[in-house]
C-alpha cells in the first residue's frame, strides 16, 4: 500500500488551474456603528477605523479615557471648548 502523505516536494502547484483573488472587503466589526447620526458615532467609528483605543483618542484629545466612552455613546455632549478638539480629531488624517 503507497504511503497517504509523501514527504517529497515537487514544484508543481497542487492545483495549478485554480488561480484566483478574493477582492471583498472585510466585514466591519459588530461594535462599529451602524448609522453615522451622531457625534458619538463619527468619534467611533474614526478610532474603530484607525484601530485605535479609547485610552488612545483620549489621548490625543486631552480627556478622561471615560470621557470618550460617554460621548461615543451618546450620554453626554462635549463642551464648546472639547468640541473643537474632538472635530480636528475626526478632520485630521493621523498617520500611524
Amino acid at each position: 500500500m503507497p504511503p497517504l502523505f509523501c514527504s517529497v516536494s515537487t514544484p508543481t502547484p497542487a492545483l495549478p488551474f485554480c488561480h484566483f483573488v478574493l477582492k471583498a472587503q472585510e466585514p466591519k466589526d459588530c461594535r462599529y456603528p451602524s448609522e453615522i447620526k451622531s457625534l458619538g458615532n463619527r468619534l467611533k467609528a474614526k478610532r474603530m477605523d484607525l484601530g485605535l483605543l479609547q485610552k488612545d483618542v483620549a489621548a490625543i484629545i486631552g480627556v478622561n479615557e471615560d470621557t470618550i466612552c460617554y460621548w461615543e455613546n451618546d450620554r453626554v455632549r462635549p463642551c464648546s471648548k472639547l468640541a473643537v478638539k474632538a472635530i480636528q480629531f475626526l478632520d485630521h488624517d493621523l498617520e500611524i
